[in-house]
C-alpha cells in the first residue's frame, strides 16, 4: 500500500511536515497562474542522481525507485515522473486509507519486511474496519520496491494469491448466496 496523497502532502514517512504550507502556496500559485492564463507549471526535470547522491538519500524507497523507474529495464520513456504543480492541491487531498472502512469483502494487502513504506500498509490495515476477513503478508526480506521485480519475493507474492484465492472466492460466492437467500 502506498497512500501517495499522504506522501505528497506530508512527505515521505511524514518528513515534510514543516513545509506543507508553503507546498500548498505554490500549488494554489500554480493553479491560478493556470486559470488566469492557460499556462502550466512543471516542476523542473530531475537529473538522475550520481551514485553519491543515491547513498544520501534518507529512505531505501527513494534509492530503489530511482533505479526501478528511471534507470533500469523497467523504465518507461514517456514516463515523466511528476504531474503539473497546480495539480498538487488535488494530489495532496487524495487519501488512500480514507475509505478503507468501506471495504466489505475479503483484504489481502502485501508489503516487505524491510519496507519503510510498511507503515502506510499498517495504516490502511487498521482503517479497514469494514471486513472481518483480512490479512496483511509481509514478505521476508522484502524492500516495498523489490516486491515488484526480484524473482524470490514476486514467487511468494504469487503464490500468496494462489494460496489465498479459493478461501477469499467461497467466502464471496458464500455471501453472494445468503444476500441471493435473504432477499427472496
Amino acid at each position: 500500500m502506498f497512500n501517495t496523497g499522504r506522501v505528497r502532502r506530508n512527505g515521505y514517512a511524514d518528513s515534510q511536515l514543516a513545509t506543507v504550507q508553503e507546498r500548498l502556496a505554490k500549488a494554489a500559485e500554480a493553479r491560478q497562474q493556470w486559470v488566469e492564463t492557460g499556462q502550466v507549471v512543471c516542476p523542473p526535470k530531475q537529473a538522475i542522481p550520481t551514485e553519491e547522491q543515491l547513498k544520501a538519500m534518507p529512505f531505501d524507497l527513494y534509492r530503489e525507485g530511482i533505479y526501478y523507474y528511471g534507470t533500469s529495464k523497467y523504465r518507461h520513456e514517456n514516463d515523466g515522473a511528476s504531474a503539473p504543480v497546480q495539480c498538487m492541491l488535488d494530489l495532496m487531498m487524495w487519501n488512500a486509507t480514507g475509505r478503507m472502512a468501506l471495504i466489505d469483502q475479503p483484504l489481502l494487502l502485501m508489503t516487505g519486511e524491510i519496507s519503510d513504506s510498511k507503515y502506510m500498509t499498517e495504516e490502511a490495515m487498521e482503517k479497514a474496519t469494514g471486513t472481518a476477513q483480512k490479512e496483511m503478508y509481509v514478505v521476508p526480506g522484502a524492500s516495498h520496491i523489490k516486491t515488484y521485480y526480484v524473482p524470490e519475493y514476486v514467487e511468494q507474492e504469487r503464490q500468496k494469491l494462489v494460496d489465498s484465492s479459493p478461501s477469499y472466492l467461497f467466502s464471496l460466492h458464500t455471501r453472494h448466496q445468503n444476500v441471493r437467500t435473504s432477499q427472496r
